[in-house]
């Protein structure tokens, strides 16, 4: 398992070496804390091919191109 160094999401870790068995393998135990985050939920009705969809589509697309996968 490969960690990235001075993460704090996985900062919380153990090398267990009395978990040992036969093989040359350390089991390795990681702490990840998940946090729930409230996301507000709102809803708008848009009509069809007019300029507000397209508007509205096109700034979805640059919201999701800005997201930051790197830590998923």
């Amino acid at each position: 398992m490969f960690l990235r160094p001075n993460s704090s999401e996985l900062d919380d870790h153990s090398i267990l070496p009395e978990l040992q068995h036969s093989s040359d393998h350390t089991p390795l135990m990681v702490n990840i804390q998940i946090l729930e985050e409230f996301i507000p939920e709102v809803r708008h009705t848009i009509i069809k091919n007019n300029k507000e969809e397209m508007k509205f589509t096109l700034e979805i697309i640059k919201r999701f191109k800005k997201i930051d996968t790197f830590n998923i």
